[in-house]
Order: structure tokens, then C-alpha cells, then sequence
């Protein structure tokens, strides 16, 4: 609490070399009750001493002493305390050194033969201090209001940029996934030809990433639109051995990667993806944190935390956690870095090396997951995270082994693909042309229902985009059921699940199939809505 000179006992230097003069002074205040005792000093040396040694609200000086004056008194408490209230009390000044006096910056003079005007002269200080302390305040209330200002603009011109981003993900996924279709369908081609051992672990590992691209492009879609992804079951062994790999396989050579783990760990609900961010994040720090080279070392164990150790995390609760570490032998950092570095946008990393976002979201992803983060580090002496994660009750999945399917063919059913993307219209067309059905393709929605128009009672199904320059999916499959109300339609979108959750539009079409899709996802798909029995949809 601010002390104001109200609720404060204002302090008082009284300059005077007569103790008969002090003593009428300290009478003149008590009987005023002003509850004021003013500290006496009587000699130049003992005021200047008094000036270094404290501030004072209110300097009281005789002005003819023995190898001293009020002006020069004046003078240096004016240098010492600049908004000291300064009284000049005296027998001997004279009118002109009075004026003199105030114009150097005296707040009043009293004649020792009028004392009764001190008590008056001292409450005008008061009231002079109390209105500068209440002026400085409302200027300090002015300045963190115009602080607060700034902080808050500078929030809002972070949402209107990361609305901004948001708005783009959307046309930039739709564009990333449909480049993504023709390589997983490409590669569902590949698999069936007769290949080398060293081809098929090529295509595999073509396959592996293609489809950590298509999860990350998720992933980017759930972030800027804060749409909720499905939880799966995690074994995290699997994430520990992509990371252990990438560290081998990307970082430098001067930097070691360890992974340890016993076996057993229990098994968490969650996002494969996100824990997967969580820990590149992680790990890319820790690679930062190495300049001149290091050791990561990343493990993973079961804990088991009680009341006691829960009370110490405030984001815990007593349970079974699996618990994530990841330390380094790097530069480490200081107390004050550590408890900034989770602050959004607040970064070690020199200009264009770091956006100071990835320990943020990754602790928003941890406790959007249930769990909690902690993190231990001393300059020199490098640093070590740990991720905490709710472990499931039940006992850890076993993995389903991946093995190629005997997919369904089809009986030479025609079947019309829409798309504007040419090498998505002609991959689509080759595979499902593979697995024994027609194809017809067009690239636009009008050409679409032209094609329809002239063959409709041989089109058995129909598979569009969504997202199409002047006529979209959803235009075009409305179009094509005025047609034939009877129509199977499938759906296909790079842009998310943002259409499959457009109730009204999802009711009118049997099918939808998020972009990129594999040829094996297709043929099933388009083989169950073939097999439906047919119904009038809407």
C-alpha cells in the first residue's frame, strides 16, 4: 500500500543554532496537533550531514547563523532533495532577501516575532506535498494505464496475425494435400509391382513421410482453427525410436542422441502428432542449447506420483504418469531465462532463429493431454525438461501389424471423378480402373454435370472434390442430384474435416474422404457406398 502524506508521519529537518528558537518551533507544531517533531540541527556540517543521511519532506532554517545562512542552506537543500518544502524562519531577514529567497526557491519566510504564521506555513506544505503525491500517483496511473495499452495492442496485433495465418492454412493445406494424393496413390501402385528389397524399403520410407506430412498439415489445421482431432491410443516406444532416428539421421554429427527406455511403459490417450511436436521441440532446443557440440539423451519411464509430490506440480494430480525427459550437456540457463522461456513469443535465439512459440505451444499441447511440464537448469551446466502424461488405466495396446489388405474390386461400375487437379484426376481414374471399375473424369464442376447429364443412367457413383474454382463440391453435387436424386456422391477435401462437419452438406452425399487419401482407402470406400443399399439422401 502506497503511504500518501495523509496516512504517512511527514519528516522535518530544523536548521537553528538557538535551542530557545528550536524549542518554540517544536511548541508551535504540538499545540497545532500536527503530531509533527521536528529534528534539530545547528550547524552546517550537521545539516549537510542530515541531507546525505535521509530524505525530508519539510527543511525549517533560521537564516543568520554563525558562518552560514538560509540561502545557502536553501541552495543545497535544493541540490540534495529538489521537491523539498523549504520555510525560512527568522528575526533578521529583511524584505529584499525574503523576495531573493523565493525566487531561488524558498516556499515561504516567517519573522521569528510572528511565530504564529509557522503552524499555517507548515499545514500549506502538507497540503502541497499531499497534491504533488497525488499528482505523481494519477501520472504513475496515467503511465501503467498507457503500458497496459501498448500490451494489449501489442496481444491484439499478435491474434490479428495468427487470424491472418489461420485464414491461409486453410487454401494452403487444401493446395498441400491435393500434391500429396497422387504420392500416396503412386506409391499404393508402386507396392503391387515386383520390386527390389532396396525399392520397397524406398517406397516405405516414402510412404512414412508422406504421411507425417499429411498429419503435420493436420495438425496445422487443428491449431489455427482449434478443431479437435481424434485420440488415439499412444505407445510412446514408437514416438522414441522416430526421434532417436531423426537425431541420428538430421542433426549434426558433433551432437550425440541417446534414447532409453525400459520395457513396459504404460501406454497414454492423446495425439500422436502433438507429442510428436512436443518432442522435436524439445530436442531442437536442446540441439541450440550445443553450438560447439553435446549429448541429448531422451527417456522415459513409468512414475507413480501421491498427494504429497502432486501438491508440488500445480497442474498434477495424484495418478499414474508416464513420465518424458529430455536433458542436454549444453550452455544451460539462468533462473531469470527460466521463468520466462514457456512466455508466448519470448526467445534466447538470435533474429530470425527462433519465433519463440515452440515451448508454449508445446506446454499447451502437455496440458491440453492432461499433464504437466517441469524444467531444471543452471548456466554451464546444461538443462533437462520433463513432460508428464496421464497413463491409461488399462494395460498397454498391443501393435496391430500393418499387412496389405485384399482390397474389393468392382464389376465395371462407371464412376465419375471430379477434380481441378489433373494428376489427381488421372491417378484416381488408373486406380480404380486397376481394381476393375470405368472411370470418367472431369476437371470442373460444370463439366462434371455435362458428363453426367449424357450418361446418367450408366454413372453409378460419383467422387468430387470439395474445394473447385466456380463451382465447388458442394454446388456440383447439388446440381448432379437434381439429376438423379438416387446419386451416390463421395466427397474429398485437402481443406479438413471442415465440410464432413457441415451437417447439412454431409447428409447429402454417402462418403467422405479426407485429402491425401491412399488408393486402398479409396477403393474401400468407394466399394462400401456401391454395396449400401440405395436410399434418397437429405
Amino acid at each position: 500500500m502506497e503511504q500518501t502524506a495523509e496516512n504517512k508521519k511527514l519528516k522535518i529537518l530544523h536548521l537553528e543554532d538557538n535551542p530557545q528558537d528550536a524549542e518554540i518551533v517544536r511548541a508551535l507544531l504540538e499545540e497545532e496537533g500536527l503530531g509533527l517533531t521536528p529534528h534539530r540541527v545547528s550547524s552546517r556540517d550537521e545539516f549537510e550531514r542530515a541531507l546525505e543521511q535521509s530524505e525530508w519532506d519539510i527543511v525549517i532554517s533560521d537564516f543568520a547563523m554563525p558562518g552560514y545562512n538560509g540561502m545557502k542552506a536553501l541552495s543545497l537543500a535544493r541540490e540534495k532533495i529538489p521537491d523539498v518544502t523549504f520555510i525560512l524562519f527568522s528575526g533578521t531577514i529583511g524584505e529584499e532577501t525574503a523576495v531573493q529567497s523565493l525566487k531561488q526557491g524558498a516556499t515561504d519566510y516567517i519573522l521569528k516575532q510572528r511565530p504564529g504564521r509557522l503552524a499555517s506555513a507548515v499545514r500549506n506544505a502538507i497540503e502541497q506535498i499531499e497534491e504533488r503525491e497525488r499528482r505523481e500517483r494519477a501520472e504513475l496511473e496515467l503511465k501503467k494505464s498507457e503500458q497496459q495499452k501498448k500490451q494489449i495492442e501489442e496481444q491484439f496485433l499478435r491474434v490479428q496475425r495468427m487470424e491472418s495465418i489461420g485464414s491461409l492454412v486453410g487454401g494452403v493445406a487444401h493446395d498441400l494435400n491435393n500434391a500429396l494424393v497422387p504420392v500416396f496413390m503412386g506409391i499404393s501402385i508402386l507396392r503391387s509391382e515386383s520390386l527390389s528389397a532396396q525399392s520397397r524399403q524406398i517406397l516405405e520410407t516414402m510412404e512414412s513421410s508422406v504421411k507425417r506430412g499429411a498429419e503435420m498439415l493436420k495438425q496445422v489445421l487443428t491449431f489455427a482453427r482449434g478443431v479437435e482431432g481424434k485420440q488415439t491410443t499412444i505407445k510412446i516406444e514408437l514416438l522414441l525410436r522416430e526421434m532417436e532416428k531423426i537425431m541420428k539421421d538430421l542433426f549434426p554429427k558433433f551432437i550425440t542422441g541417446r534414447v532409453k527406455f525400459p520395457s513396459g511403459l504404460w501406454a497414454v490417450s492423446g495425439y500422436a502428432t502433438q507429442l510428436h511436436q512436443v518432442l522435436m521441440n524439445l530436442c531442437i532446443n536442446a540441439r541450440d542449447a550445443m553450438p560447439r557440440g553435446g549429448q541429448i539423451t531422451i527417456t522415459a519411464e513409468n512414475v507413480l506420483l501421491d498427494e504429497t509430490q502432486a501438491r508440488m506440480h500445480p497442474d498434477a494430480v495424484p495418478g499414474r504418469y508416464l513420465r518424458l525427459s529430455v536433458s542436454d550437456t549444453g550452455t544451460g540457463m539462468s533462473p531469470e531465462t527460466v521463468q520466462k522461456i514457456f512466455e508466448p513469443f519470448f526467445t534466447t535465439k538470435s533474429a530470425g532463429k527462433g519465433t519463440g512459440l515452440g515451448l508454449s505451444t508445446s506446454l499447451n499441447i502437455v496440458k491440453n493431454h492432461g499433464g504437466f511440464m517441469t524444467v531444471k537448469s543452471q548456466p554451464g551446466e546444461g538443462s533437462e525438461f520433463n513432460v508428464y502424461l496421464p497413463a491409461l488405466n488399462a494395460a498397454p495396446v498391443a501393435e496391430v501389424d500393418q499387412k496389405q489388405m485384399n482390397l474389393p474390386t468392382g464389376h465395371g461400375e462407371l464412376i465419375l471423378v471430379v477434380d481441378d487437379e489433373t494428376a489427381i484426376c488421372e491417378l484416381t481414374k488408373a486406380t480404380l480402373e486397376n481394381f476393375g471399375y470405368r472411370v470418367m473424369t472431369a476437371g470442373s464442376g460444370p463439366e462434371a454435370v455435362a458428363l453426367f447429364a449424357d450418361n446418367r443412367q450408366e454413372v453409378k457413383l460419383v467422387v468430387t472434390d470439395t474445394a473447385m474454382p466456380f463451382m465447388d463440391g458442394r454446388a456440383t453435387s447439388l446440381a448432379l442430384r437434381k439429376i438423379n436424386p438416387d446419386l451416390k456422391i463421395i466427397t474429398a477435401s485437402g481443406d479438413g474435416d471442415r465440410k464432413e462437419s457441415d451437417t447439412n452438406f454431409r447428409l447429402k452425399v454417402n462418403a467422405f474422404i479426407p485429402k491425401p487419401y491412399t488408393a486402398e482407402k479409396l477403393v474401400e470406400t468407394v466399394n462400401k457406398v456401391l454395396t449400401e443399399k440405395t436410399q434418397t439422401p437429405g
